[in-house]
């Protein structure tokens, strides 16, 4: 019998194409607060595919917020050495999922939590909470339990996940 929980490598990040912004999604495979982030990602993607790109990693593993859970290790602290001064001292302590961050070909900004994407949008991105479902996703809380089991899709520049045999 397999493992119950397995612990995916991080998937490579390519470079964002000019023109583009890259919204990254990373937290667990079960929280309503991840499964709201990445839906509002992917709406973002398909709404606007000429201007949004989206990269996602889901996994309870260790790889994502460290060994001891506490975001000083795995991806969240690889991400949070990106950061700028600013966005490295606003989230320093981050350790909750999700974990948001926008990518250009230029620059990394780091988001936060869904809270913290949710506030991005609505104060620096006015086009996208022009779209009624944007807005409603943006502007309300996650549903239980609808949104509890996150899609696992791999994001816009991302090679589908192998299937195990």
């Amino acid at each position: 019998m397999g493992a119950i929980f397995t612990f995916p490598e991080v998937p490579q990040r390519s470079s964002v194409q000019e023109g583009k912004e890259r919204i990254c999604v990373s937290g667990w495979p079960a929280s309503p607060h991840v499964t709201r982030a990445s839906t509002i990602a992917r709406t973002i993607q398909k709404k606007f595919p000429d201007k949004y790109e989206t990269w996602f990693y889901f996994t309870f593993g260790p790889n994502l917020r460290g060994p001891n859970g506490d975001g000083q290790g795995g991806l969240y602290s690889e991400m949070k050495n990106l950061f700028n001064a600013e966005d490295k001292a606003k989230l320093q302590a981050h350790k909750s999922v999700p974990f948001v961050w926008i990518e250009t070909s230029n620059s990394i900004k780091g988001i936060g939590g869904r809270d913290n994407l949710c506030e991005w949008i609505i104060k620096e991105k006015p086009d996208l909470m022009a779209d009624e479902e944007i807005k409603t996703l943006v502007t309300t809380g996650p549903n239980m339990p609808s949104e509890v089991l996150v899609d696992t899709t791999p994001g816009s520049v991302q090679a589908p996940l192998e299937k195990a045999c």
